[in-house]
């Protein structure tokens, strides 16, 4: 959470006052195992991802960071995931989304739009 937090405070002052950034973070998360500035990249890629998504125009982006409990069966569902606690981050804006051709190609290593 504390990284999140502080990755979104230097954000702010890079998007425009016109975009709402609306923090949500649960602080009893547990700790994760993860490089802080490769968190710190992967918050500040997401969010300004999001800030494009919402054009010239005032917008709206929310950051969550919520524990998750993944049962057996959403583990078998979705490998390479064992039941146990989880925490997820979760970026939502309201831009204008993409279209099934640009979902098509997102997780291409190079791709950009």
């Amino acid at each position: 959470a504390s990284v999140v937090e502080e990755s979104l405070r230097l954000l702010r002052a890079n998007i425009p006052a016109s975009i709402e950034i609306s923090i949500l973070l649960d602080t009893e998360s547990p700790a994760v195992l993860a490089n802080p500035s490769q968190v710190q990249q992967l918050v500040t890629n997401l969010v300004t991802n999001a800030w494009h998504a919402t054009g010239d125009r005032a917008g709206r982006i929310e950051v969550r960071l919520v524990t998750v409990d993944v049962d057996a069966d959403f583990a078998w569902r979705h490998p390479p995931l064992r039941p146990q606690r989880y925490v997820r981050l979760c970026v939502k804006d309201d831009g204008h989304g993409m279209d099934a051709a640009l979902m098509e190609r997102i997780f291409e290593p190079v791709f950009t739009t």
